[in-house]
């Protein structure tokens, strides 16, 4: 019996030793909720970080016990200088609640990318909780910089073929574009598409965070092979910026010669309230003497801006294979755009490989109110 007590007060004791660590290592404790802070910088300049944590240890942060954020190397701090910590603990962040930690970063001139990570530290001086990890930041000398978020160009052209390719750039410096200074998106390699470099709108005024699109007709080699298709921003003769993704698109024969087609009839209304829904009908014969596919053969828009009515493209339906002679009957909805003006309305039939083919329905105007 004396034997059995004893040996649950150990078993008690025990349980007590073990748990105190625990209890201890949660007192303090925080969850990282949010982290925002850019991943573009120029050296020398000034940058907004904003840390949110949640409080979710037992302890109450306050910043005249020593509750801080501190950088989460040692070395960040000989690099970025420090922290200032006081104002994110003024009021005390109680268990439950959340805070917000804002404070002002400058951009070093001794490196190009950078690791950023921040935690906080309790009275202890001990670090807790998670760690706010940002994604690798570029540090940049220039305030000129642009980063590409879009393009489009076909894998396969025909020899001689015309394509249409859309970029996307974003202007991530500290400068803003114009065409009259100089801003152009251009080929790195020259003479091979009729085209080298695609200018800015004439009125347009590209500021730092926006976006501009380039848009172009280009002209594919009059031979067969593999060209490179790659682009980067530049002003005058300066080069700046991301290069667009590489692309080697493949011409070929004129494979898509022995498809034709000849436009018959297109139904839409002239005017149109913004945002409305309308039908569509656009029929055309197929005049070569291939049959066309499902899967192979399309109608695209060929406006610049290919989804101003919702749709770019519609496919021969699944069911259907269009016979040389025979007509295919395009129907589908087409929303108005959301702001008022005039809108262009004009298709033609594709290849999914070969590209554009035929002649293209009549150039429509299309009064959007």
């Amino acid at each position: 019996m004396l034997f059995n007590k004893i040996s649950s007060c150990l078993l008690f004791l025990c349980l007590v030793l073990n748990a105190v660590p625990v209890l201890a290592e949660r007192s303090d404790h925080s969850k990282l909720m949010s982290l925002d802070v850019t991943d573009y910088m120029v050296s020398g300049q000034k940058y907004s970080v904003n840390i949110k944590y949640k409080n979710v240890g037992a302890t109450v942060w306050d910043a005249k016990k020593g509750y801080r954020i501190i950088w989460a190397e040692a070395g960040l701090r000989k690099i970025w200088g420090a922290i200032d910590t006081a104002r994110p603990f003024d009021p005390p962040v109680a268990p439950g609640e959340s805070v917000v930690i804002g404070f002002d970063l400058t951009a070093p001139a001794s490196i190009r990318i950078a690791q950023l990570s921040w935690q906080l530290q309790g009275p202890d001086g001990k670090s807790f909780g998670e760690v706010a990890m940002a994604k690798s930041v570029r540090i940049e000398h220039s305030d000129k910089q642009a980063r590409i978020v879009m393009q489009l160009v076909p894998a396969e052209v025909a020899v001689g073929q015309s394509f249409n390719a859309d970029f996307r750039v974003e202007n991530i410096g500290a400068t803003a574009w114009s065409r009259a200074m100089g801003f152009q998106l251009a080929a790195l390699k020259s003479g091979v598409w009729g085209l080298d470099n695609i200018e800015l709108d004439s009125d347009a005024h590209v500021a730092p965070g926006e976006i501009a699109r380039f848009s172009a007709s280009f002209t594919a080699p009059e031979h067969a092979g593999v060209y490179p298709f790659q682009w980067q921003m530049r002003q005058n003769n300066t080069f700046f910026g991301d290069v667009s993704a590489p692309v080697d698109v493949v011409i070929i024969g004129n494979a898509n010669a022995s498809y034709s087609s000849e436009f018959v009839y297109q139904k839409i209304a002239q005017t149109m309230l913004l945002g409305e829904t309308h039908e569509v009908v656009v029929q055309f014969k197929n005049s070569s003497k291939l049959a066309w596919h499902a899967g192979d053969i399309s109608l695209v828009t060929l406006i610049e801006d290919s989804l101003a009515w919702a749709v770019d493209s519609v496919a021969v339906s699944s069911a259907d294979t269009i016979a040389p002679g025979e007509y295919a009957i395009f129907r589908f909805n087409v929303q108005a755009p959301l702001d008022a003006g005039q809108y262009p309305f004009q298709w033609q039939m594709s290849h999914r490989r070969h590209g554009l083919f035929g002649r293209p329905s009549e150039r429509l105007i299309i009064d959007v109110k």
